[in-house]
């Protein structure tokens, strides 16, 4: 993979050192920037470094030495956040197949014993959210991740709705089981919706931390 370049359209009294240490490069990278693949245009035209002229085209690499590190970081946060968010899913699966249980035969299970299963859910509702959004956090915009921002932020609104539905699930286990069933197969399927946007995630995250690599392997 070639170094991801952005186009910078030269100004009356630019210099090519100044054009890189303005886009938050070493002054002393002109050269390797100048004498790049994606710079072979320009030097054909203008072979004498020091003589550019307004009008003419630079490319620069897209991120930064800096910027390429800080996407790193984020992006490993971001990869334990969704480990975190699977662990908790699974965790959230198990509770909702007891409660399921406990539903079906609800001679067995008091009503206080339903509400006490449903405040669990509801509690570990709101830990998933926390975790999601966090992950969000990690990311919250498309350029400090690389792209990732606007799929971890999906995070955050299926955990909403699961929170949504935990808190339904309060409210229609007193109306009886059949009700009660019915709001617990709504919240399987919120489960399952988070589920997939953090398979999806993990997809995408994979992808960007190869283009991360790519990044830092090969900044100019």
């Amino acid at each position: 993979m070639g170094v991801e370049t952005v186009e910078y359209r030269v100004r009356r009294g630019d210099t090519l050192q100044n054009i890189v240490e303005a886009a938050g490069f070493p002054r002393r990278d002109w050269q390797r920037i100048y004498n790049a693949p994606y710079n072979r245009a320009l030097k054909a035209r203008r072979p004498d470094p020091d003589h550019i002229e307004a009008g003419d085209i630079v490319m620069l690499p897209r991120y930064t030495p800096a910027e390429v590190a800080e996407m790193g970081r984020r992006l490993q946060v971001a990869e334990r956040r969704l480990q975190d968010l699977r662990r908790a899913n699974a965790q959230f699966e198990r509770r909702i197949t007891e409660l399921e249980r406990a539903l079906s035969d609800v001679r067995a299970s008091s009503e206080r014993d339903l509400q006490r299963n449903v405040a669990v859910l509801m509690k570990e509702a709101d830990n998933l959210h926390s975790i999601a959004n966090s992950a969000g956090e990690e990311c919250d915009d498309a350029y400090s991740c690389m792209g990732a921002g606007a799929v971890v932020a999906k995070f955050e609104i299926r955990a909403r709705n699961l929170r949504a539905s935990a808190r339904a699930m309060k409210r229609e286990i007193t109306r009886g089981e059949r009700v009660a069933a019915k709001a617990l197969k709504t919240l399987r399927a919120s489960l399952r919706d988070l589920q997939r946007e953090e398979a999806a995630g993990a997809k995408n995250l994979t992808r960007l931390g190869n283009q991360h690599k790519s990044a830092a392997q090969r900044p100019y």
